[in-house]
Protein backbone atom coordinates (compact mmCIF):
# COMPACT_ATOMS: atom_id res chain seq x y z
CA UNK A 1 0.00 0.00 0.00
CA UNK A 2 1.07 3.59 -0.60
CA UNK A 3 3.12 2.73 -3.68
CA UNK A 4 3.11 1.13 -7.10
CA UNK A 5 5.10 -1.27 -9.26
CA UNK A 6 6.04 -0.44 -12.86
CA UNK A 7 7.10 -3.28 -15.14
CA UNK A 8 10.22 -2.33 -17.09
CA UNK A 9 11.07 -5.75 -18.56
CA UNK A 10 9.84 -9.30 -18.18
CA UNK A 11 11.92 -9.83 -15.01
CA UNK A 12 12.54 -6.24 -13.91
CA UNK A 13 10.21 -3.95 -12.01
CA UNK A 14 10.47 -0.44 -10.65
CA UNK A 15 8.96 -0.17 -7.16
CA UNK A 16 7.80 3.26 -6.02
CA UNK A 17 6.81 3.73 -2.38
CA UNK A 18 6.33 6.58 0.06
CA UNK A 19 8.09 4.56 2.76
CA UNK A 20 11.15 2.27 2.61
CA UNK A 21 10.20 -1.29 1.68
CA UNK A 22 11.26 -4.14 3.91
CA UNK A 23 10.73 -7.08 1.57
CA UNK A 24 14.20 -8.60 1.50
CA UNK A 25 15.24 -7.50 -1.99
CA UNK A 26 18.98 -7.48 -2.82
CA UNK A 27 20.61 -4.04 -2.86
CA UNK A 28 22.35 -3.03 -6.09
CA UNK A 29 24.19 -0.02 -7.44
CA UNK A 30 22.40 2.60 -9.49
CA UNK A 31 24.90 2.10 -12.31
CA UNK A 32 23.74 -1.53 -12.64
CA UNK A 33 20.18 -0.38 -13.29
CA UNK A 34 21.55 2.01 -15.90
CA UNK A 35 23.41 -0.84 -17.58
CA UNK A 36 20.26 -2.99 -17.65
CA UNK A 37 18.37 -0.14 -19.34
CA UNK A 38 21.07 0.05 -22.01
CA UNK A 39 20.90 -3.72 -22.65
CA UNK A 40 17.10 -3.40 -22.89
CA UNK A 41 17.42 -0.68 -25.55
CA UNK A 42 15.74 1.95 -23.38
CA UNK A 43 17.02 5.46 -24.22
CA UNK A 44 17.87 8.24 -21.77
CA UNK A 45 18.41 11.74 -23.13
CA UNK A 46 20.89 14.23 -21.76
CA UNK A 47 21.54 17.90 -22.53
CA UNK A 48 24.04 17.05 -25.28
CA UNK A 49 21.27 15.29 -27.25
CA UNK A 50 18.77 18.16 -27.20
CA UNK A 51 17.26 18.72 -30.63
CA UNK A 52 19.21 15.84 -32.19
CA UNK A 53 16.58 13.11 -32.52
CA UNK A 54 12.93 12.45 -33.23
CA UNK A 55 11.12 9.73 -31.21
CA UNK A 56 11.44 7.04 -33.90
CA UNK A 57 15.22 7.44 -33.93
CA UNK A 58 15.15 6.31 -30.30
CA UNK A 59 12.86 3.30 -31.02
CA UNK A 60 10.08 4.77 -28.87
CA UNK A 61 7.48 3.36 -31.27
CA UNK A 62 8.75 -0.15 -30.41
CA UNK A 63 8.51 0.63 -26.68
CA UNK A 64 4.91 1.88 -26.94
CA UNK A 65 6.20 5.35 -26.18
CA UNK A 66 4.37 7.07 -29.09
CA UNK A 67 0.65 7.36 -29.75
CA UNK A 68 -0.40 7.52 -33.41
CA UNK A 69 -4.09 7.92 -32.55
CA UNK A 70 -3.97 10.64 -29.89
CA UNK A 71 -5.01 14.19 -30.76
CA UNK A 72 -2.68 17.12 -31.30
CA UNK A 73 0.59 17.28 -29.39
CA UNK A 74 3.89 19.08 -29.97
CA UNK A 75 5.85 17.45 -32.78
CA UNK A 76 2.93 15.30 -33.98
CA UNK A 77 3.36 16.25 -37.65
CA UNK A 78 7.04 15.28 -37.65
CA UNK A 79 6.29 12.00 -35.87
CA UNK A 80 3.48 11.13 -38.32
CA UNK A 81 5.59 12.05 -41.36
CA UNK A 82 8.42 9.82 -40.15
CA UNK A 83 6.02 6.88 -39.74
CA UNK A 84 3.79 7.16 -42.80
CA UNK A 85 6.19 8.67 -45.34
CA UNK A 86 9.29 6.77 -44.31
CA UNK A 87 11.15 9.99 -43.53
CA UNK A 88 13.29 8.40 -40.81
CA UNK A 89 16.33 6.32 -41.74
CA UNK A 90 17.99 6.01 -38.31
CA UNK A 91 17.36 3.89 -35.22
CA UNK A 92 18.71 3.14 -31.77
CA UNK A 93 21.23 0.27 -31.56
CA UNK A 94 22.91 -1.50 -28.65
CA UNK A 95 26.66 -2.11 -28.87
CA UNK A 96 29.06 -3.98 -26.60
CA UNK A 97 32.82 -4.32 -26.50
CA UNK A 98 35.93 -3.13 -24.72
CA UNK A 99 37.38 0.28 -23.94
CA UNK A 100 40.01 1.29 -21.41
CA UNK A 101 39.15 4.98 -21.13
CA UNK A 102 35.95 6.62 -19.86
CA UNK A 103 33.06 6.90 -22.32
CA UNK A 104 30.45 9.65 -22.12
CA UNK A 105 27.26 10.68 -23.87
CA UNK A 106 28.06 12.56 -27.05
CA UNK A 107 31.28 10.71 -27.83
CA UNK A 108 31.75 9.95 -31.52
CA UNK A 109 31.47 6.42 -32.91
CA UNK A 110 33.31 5.34 -36.06
CA UNK A 111 32.50 2.39 -38.33
CA UNK A 112 35.12 0.36 -40.16
CA UNK A 113 34.96 0.46 -43.96
CA UNK A 114 37.75 -1.68 -45.33
CA UNK A 115 41.01 -0.23 -44.00
CA UNK A 116 39.39 3.10 -43.12
CA UNK A 117 37.11 4.42 -40.41
CA UNK A 118 34.21 6.80 -40.89
CA UNK A 119 31.99 8.67 -38.43
CA UNK A 120 28.76 6.75 -37.94
CA UNK A 121 26.95 8.11 -34.90
CA UNK A 122 27.09 9.46 -31.38
CA UNK A 123 26.99 7.67 -28.03
CA UNK A 124 23.62 8.07 -26.34
CA UNK A 125 24.23 6.23 -23.05
CA UNK A 126 27.16 4.14 -21.82
CA UNK A 127 27.89 1.70 -18.98
CA UNK A 128 31.36 0.39 -18.11
CA UNK A 129 32.60 -2.22 -15.69
CA UNK A 130 35.97 -4.03 -15.55
CA UNK A 131 36.91 -2.95 -19.08
CA UNK A 132 33.59 -4.08 -20.55
CA UNK A 133 31.50 -1.44 -22.31
CA UNK A 134 27.82 -1.40 -23.22
CA UNK A 135 26.30 1.59 -24.96
CA UNK A 136 23.41 2.78 -27.06
CA UNK A 137 23.81 4.89 -30.19
CA UNK A 138 21.63 6.18 -33.02
CA UNK A 139 22.90 4.74 -36.31
CA UNK A 140 21.63 4.31 -39.89
CA UNK A 141 18.93 1.63 -40.10
CA UNK A 142 20.79 -0.24 -42.84
CA UNK A 143 23.91 -0.80 -40.69
CA UNK A 144 25.22 -4.33 -41.26
CA UNK A 145 24.80 -6.68 -38.29
CA UNK A 146 28.49 -7.68 -38.40
CA UNK A 147 29.83 -4.13 -38.63
CA UNK A 148 32.82 -3.20 -36.46
CA UNK A 149 32.91 0.06 -34.48
CA UNK A 150 35.35 2.01 -32.35
CA UNK A 151 35.38 5.18 -30.28
CA UNK A 152 37.01 8.08 -32.09
CA UNK A 153 38.99 9.10 -29.00
CA UNK A 154 40.27 5.54 -28.45
CA UNK A 155 41.47 3.83 -31.62
CA UNK A 156 42.11 0.55 -29.81
CA UNK A 157 38.52 0.13 -28.69
CA UNK A 158 36.25 -2.33 -30.46
CA UNK A 159 32.45 -2.59 -30.40
CA UNK A 160 29.89 -4.82 -32.11
CA UNK A 161 26.10 -4.64 -32.49
CA UNK A 162 23.94 -6.64 -30.09
CA UNK A 163 20.43 -8.01 -30.79
CA UNK A 164 17.61 -5.69 -29.75
CA UNK A 165 15.06 -7.21 -27.34
CA UNK A 166 12.19 -5.87 -29.46
CA UNK A 167 11.20 -5.60 -33.11
CA UNK A 168 11.49 -2.45 -35.22
CA UNK A 169 9.04 -3.67 -37.87
CA UNK A 170 6.59 -0.94 -38.85
CA UNK A 171 2.94 -1.61 -39.61
CA UNK A 172 1.38 -0.39 -42.82
CA UNK A 173 -0.59 2.84 -42.69
CA UNK A 174 -4.39 2.47 -42.59
CA UNK A 175 -6.37 4.24 -45.33
CA UNK A 176 -6.93 7.89 -44.50
CA UNK A 177 -10.00 8.42 -46.68
CA UNK A 178 -13.11 6.29 -47.37
CA UNK A 179 -12.34 6.45 -51.09
CA UNK A 180 -9.20 4.38 -50.43
CA UNK A 181 -11.45 1.66 -49.03
CA UNK A 182 -13.71 1.70 -52.08
CA UNK A 183 -16.62 3.32 -50.22
CA UNK A 184 -16.67 6.44 -52.36
CA UNK A 185 -16.53 6.70 -56.12
CA UNK A 186 -15.27 9.67 -58.14
CA UNK A 187 -18.00 12.19 -58.95
CA UNK A 188 -19.42 11.78 -62.49
CA UNK A 189 -18.37 14.35 -65.08
CA UNK A 190 -20.96 16.87 -66.19
CA UNK A 191 -22.16 16.48 -69.79
CA UNK A 192 -20.62 19.02 -72.12
CA UNK A 193 -22.89 21.51 -73.84
CA UNK A 194 -22.42 22.41 -77.48
CA UNK A 195 -20.06 25.34 -77.84
CA UNK A 196 -19.25 25.44 -74.10
CA UNK A 197 -15.86 26.67 -72.90
CA UNK A 198 -13.87 24.10 -70.87
CA UNK A 199 -14.11 24.55 -67.12
CA UNK A 200 -10.38 25.33 -66.71
CA UNK A 201 -10.65 28.17 -69.23
CA UNK A 202 -13.83 29.42 -67.56
CA UNK A 203 -12.01 29.76 -64.24
CA UNK A 204 -9.11 31.61 -65.83
CA UNK A 205 -11.44 34.03 -67.60
CA UNK A 206 -13.56 34.41 -64.51
CA UNK A 207 -10.62 35.35 -62.29
CA UNK A 208 -9.09 37.63 -64.88
CA UNK A 209 -12.34 39.51 -65.55
CA UNK A 210 -13.65 39.31 -61.98
CA UNK A 211 -16.60 37.22 -63.17
CA UNK A 212 -17.95 34.69 -60.71
CA UNK A 213 -18.72 31.49 -62.55
CA UNK A 214 -20.90 28.74 -61.17
CA UNK A 215 -20.17 25.04 -61.56
CA UNK A 216 -22.15 24.85 -64.82
CA UNK A 217 -20.48 25.62 -68.13
CA UNK A 218 -21.12 28.84 -70.06
CA UNK A 219 -21.43 29.20 -73.77
CA UNK A 220 -19.43 31.95 -75.52
CA UNK A 221 -22.65 33.93 -75.90
CA UNK A 222 -23.38 33.81 -72.14
CA UNK A 223 -19.79 34.68 -71.28
CA UNK A 224 -19.92 37.65 -73.64
CA UNK A 225 -23.09 38.86 -71.93
CA UNK A 226 -21.36 38.79 -68.52
CA UNK A 227 -18.38 40.70 -69.87
CA UNK A 228 -20.70 43.27 -71.48
CA UNK A 229 -22.48 43.88 -68.17
CA UNK A 230 -19.13 44.54 -66.43
CA UNK A 231 -18.09 47.01 -69.16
Amino acid sequence: EGGMAVRVEAERWLLVSEQPLDIGLPVGQESLWWGLDIKAGIPHLEAVHQGEYIPQMLNLQALDGISFTKGCYMGQEIVARAKYRGANNRALFVLAGQASGPVASGDTLEIQLGDNWRRSGMVLNAWQQDGQLWLTAVLPKDTEADASFRLKQEEGSRLALQPLPYSLTEHARPPRHPRQQGLLQPAPRLPERAGAIPLQLQLQLGLGNEIRLEHHQLTPLQLGAHAGQRA
